[in-house]
């Protein structure tokens, strides 16, 4: 362990979960040495929005660390969203990016969610991470017929594209996918 990790007073683990999976992995296995961590623990003062500070400054920060998965980063601006942390402005800001790139990853995020929750069994995180161009492409076609007033298009190129990417197609293949494809 070269750094430390970071937890809250309450014990919420803020940066380091992929050191203390994988001591847990180790220990698991009877390694029993590796069952601990470092860590720094933040004064039971430290709010929410500090908190969403330190993991986007440690985590989405380009520095040595691994970088989030596509779907875990959509899963922390849920997250920063619904818990009213920062605005879409504020959070564009903070990590560097344009408020209409918060907006798409919100509408990819709420895609995924509704495909999961139709999937049995259910889809896991992870498969959507190698989805990402894919994802990109479908919110790009679907708000181009959202701006045209073509609701009804956009749910099925939305349905139509989902089935495509799951059947095995590559991104050139389903972007010629389109609302009447499977008609």
């Amino acid at each position: 362990q070269r750094d430390v990790g970071i937890i809250s007073r309450d014990g919420l683990l803020i940066n380091g979960n992929t050191r203390c999976a994988a001591l847990r992995a180790l220990h698991k296995e009877g390694d029993s040495k590796s069952a601990y961590m470092d860590v720094a623990i933040l004064p039971g003062s430290t709010n929410q929005r500090q908190v969403t500070d330190l993991e986007i400054d440690l985590q989405m920060v380009k520095l040595t660390h691994q970088d989030y998965t596509f779907t875990n980063e959509l899963l922390l601006i849920d997250e920063v969203l619904s818990n009213n942390t920062y605005t879409e402005k504020e959070l564009a800001k903070r990590m560097n990016r344009r408020v209409n790139t918060i907006k798409k990853k919100v509408r990819i995020l709420k895609i995924i969610k509704e495909v999961t929750q139709m999937s049995s069994p259910k889809i896991a995180w992870k498969v959507f991470d190698q989805k990402e161009t894919h994802l990109n492409d479908l919110d790009e076609k679907m708000q181009s017929l959202i701006a045209t007033n073509e609701i009804a298009a956009a749910e099925n190129v939305k349905y139509a594209r989902i089935f495509a990417i799951f059947i095995g197609l590559n991104k050139d293949h389903v972007r010629e996918v389109d609302d009447n494809t499977f008609q």
